[in-house]
């Protein structure tokens, strides 16, 4: 038996290996050849995260830029908005344009609308757009519902990825924050 610390004594930690060597007439384990045991005492080592705090936090600036392309990327939606959602506010940008801008300001949405996950080709949650793009256009927004033309219009593709979420609502504790700003 072979017995070796390794690592820094100071830290707290104790760090043992055994090595046991076994022959093949050994009734104990005959296929072994060596039987490593690390122990460790003291704190356990943190488990890597994929993302650093620093990456999870965004800047203002980071957020503000995120804001403005997903406003371009629902205003490929213009075409299908109703009219009296295309009037120009008093900032010349349309109405639609500006509920947007509310929804995103949303401190609800923060954790969620700036995180793309597994999605491919967008720096943000197309998926929970998609919702928000479903909700807005039951509350009257819309020419029309087919997601199909939808997602022509987003993606270029009518089998695009966003049109199954284009058919399904976002969850119910972020519809009551999605009234209040399409009440304006």
């Amino acid at each position: 038996m072979k017995l070796e610390i390794t690592g820094n004594p100071g830290t707290g930690n104790t760090y043992n290996e055994t090595h046991v060597q076994l022959g093949d007439h050994s009734t104990y384990a005959p296929h072994a050849t060596t039987v490593e045991h690390h122990y460790h005492y003291g704190e356990p080592p943190m488990a890597k995260v994929s993302v650093t705090k620093q990456e999870q936090r965004l800047t203002e600036e980071r957020k503000a830029e995120l804001r403005s392309m997903i406003v371009d990327y629902v205003c490929r939606l213009l075409s299908f908005v109703k009219e009296e959602w295309s009037v120009l506010t008093e900032r010349q940008i349309t109405r639609y344009q500006h509920l947007w801008e509310t929804m995103l300001k949303i401190p609800a949405l923060d954790p969620v609308i700036f995180q793309p996950g597994k999605q491919q080709d967008t720096c943000f949650n197309r998926d929970l757009v998609a919702h928000l793009i479903y909700y807005i256009g039951k509350h009257g927004v819309f020419n029309t519902n087919n997601v199909s033309n939808l997602a022509e219009a987003l993606e270029g593709n009518k089998q695009h990825a966003v049109r199954k979420s284009l058919g399904l609502p976002p969850e119910r504790d972020l519809q009551k924050h999605l009234d209040a700003a399409l009440s304006f």
